[in-house]
């Protein structure tokens, strides 16, 4: 019974978080992508480039991104890399074997995203964090 009870509360968290973190359209029925002021996924605001200008590429450590595609924070990040003009490698961990043993290997157990920048390894997304090790203004 308790096991029962265990897998219905993490089933249904694990459904009501699919449906926290999807994509959902801002006021003006637009993709969550598309905006251009501040782009929120879930309560996750990312600060976006004004609308028709061209993020400027910043020189880099080469960035990496493991994710998934149904994750929230993982499509944050992919926004946050956009937004800042930050050239990335992706790889979808439940879809890539390559990705999933290189996301295994950096010490991966589960979580994502796991973003590295050069060496540095950093476990879910923090937009400040990201600006510290990247070298960008807030």
């Amino acid at each position: 019974m308790t096991k029962f009870l265990v897998a219905a509360v993490f089933g249904l968290c694990a459904y009501q978080a699919w449906d926290y973190f999807k994509a959902k359209p801002d006021v003006r029925g637009r993709a969550v992508s598309e905006t251009a002021a501040v782009a929120t996924i879930g309560t996750i605001p990312v600060a976006a480039p004004a609308a028709g200008a061209k993020a400027e590429v910043v020189a880099q450590k080469p960035v990496t991104l493991y994710a998934t595609s149904w994750c929230g924070y993982c499509r944050a990040a992919r926004q946050f890399f956009e937004a800042n003009g930050v050239a990335y490698k992706e790889f979808d961990i439940e879809k890539s074997e390559e990705g999933a043993k290189q996301y295994r290997a950096l010490g991966g157990t589960g979580g994502v995203p796991l973003i590295t920048v050069g060496e540095t390894k950093l476990r879910g997304f923090s937009e400040g964090k990201l600006r510290d090790v990247l070298g960008l203004k807030s």
